[in-house]
């Protein structure tokens, strides 16, 4: 198991699923951004849930997801896995219901958010736990964290792409990775289709594309269009 940044517990691997056309037709092209421009873009947009800007990072499996949201965290920021409110390897989509009433819902009213997350060694719900949060921007990251449902909530919505190749091989260079393999399948069919019934890629406001060096390609809608000129 892998921890990462803050109020993420013990995360599963999760592996590929096929290459899907992500970058919707209105993104162009800019020139590489670094994670500091993309934090002082994310700190300026309005608050979104209750007081909070709530950011979705989407992607598929081994995409860069987790990575992208370490390097844009700061004091100021709380990242929060959506792998907590999975229920388990068939469980994608109640993780998304599960994280609007866990943790959305109480940031829109104001409230202390509340959940049980799932524990992936024991292969069940862990104890509720409160999580108070206090920073400015959250940061939801994981697959299914920019479903429609939790859009309506976000501040910003950021797709993570990567070739299948890429993804893939990152997912194998996990030291964990044997134990996850034999999931791949039934994982790779719900992100899939969940990706293309919300329509997720071609909503997203920014889509990213990691680079080796830290910095990201990013092509843009007209939300990073207005709001990144002006930062």
């Amino acid at each position: 198991m892998r921890t990462g940044a803050t109020h993420r517990g013990g995360r599963r691997q999760q592996p590929p699923s096929p290459a899907l056309t992500c970058t919707p037709p209105h993104h162009e092209l800019v020139d590489p951004v670094t994670p500091s421009q993309l934090r002082g873009w994310l700190h300026g947009l309005p608050p979104s849930a209750g007081r909070t800007r709530l950011v979705g990072i989407d992607g598929f499996s081994g995409a860069g997801k987790s990575t992208l949201a370490e390097l844009l965290a700061d004091e100021d920021t709380t990242v929060i896995s959506i792998e907590e409110f999975y229920l388990g390897w068939d469980g994608l989509e109640d993780g998304i219901g599960r994280s609007m009433d866990g943790l959305v819902g109480p940031l829109t009213r104001g409230e202390t958010p509340r959940w049980r997350p799932w524990d992936w060694e024991r292969g069940q719900e862990g104890e509720p736990m409160d999580r108070p949060i206090t920073a400015g921007v959250v940061l939801l990251e994981g697959c299914g964290a920019g479903a429609a449902t939790l859009r309506v909530h976000q501040a910003a919505t950021i797709w993570v792409q990567a070739d299948e190749d890429d993804r893939d091989r990152r997912l194998r260079a996990r030291p964990d990775w044997a134990d996850y393999a034999p999931h791949r399948d039934i994982w790779r069919r719900q992100e899939e289709d969940l990706a293309r019934r919300d329509g997720t890629p071609g909503a997203a406001d920014l889509v990213v594309h990691p680079q080796a060096d830290q910095r990201v390609l990013a092509s843009g809608g007209p939300l990073w269009a207005t709001t990144a000129s002006a930062q």
